[in-house]
């Protein structure tokens, strides 16, 4: 779960880079970055209050996808990669 490859490319890479994309789109970005950054000490307890919580979010969300976002929470590592790829693709649209 969340294990490294080689170079350094995790298997959630493609999963971040989709997270950031559509928070930017949606002009979300710093709201992203401000949540993201100010719950980054509580993922991992975050993320076990998600995995108790899935039953009833299933309602709302595919159920392979919100254990895929749990997953993401529960590395730091993988917070901190996302709020890199929301910044950065929030200065390359200006």
């Amino acid at each position: 779960m969340g294990g490294e490859r080689a170079g350094g490319v995790t298997e959630y890479d493609a999963y971040i880079a989709q997270l950031a994309r559509r928070a930017v789109e949606m002009g979300l970005g710093p709201l992203a970055i401000v949540i993201l950054e100010g719950l980054r000490p509580l993922t991992f307890v975050g993320a076990s209050l998600m995995v108790f919580m899935e039953p009833f979010a299933e309602v709302f969300v595919p159920p392979e996808r919100y254990r895929r976002f749990v997953e993401l929470l529960e590395d730091r590592r993988n917070v901190e990669r996302l709020i890199e790829h929301i910044e950065r693709l929030q200065d390359e649209r200006g």
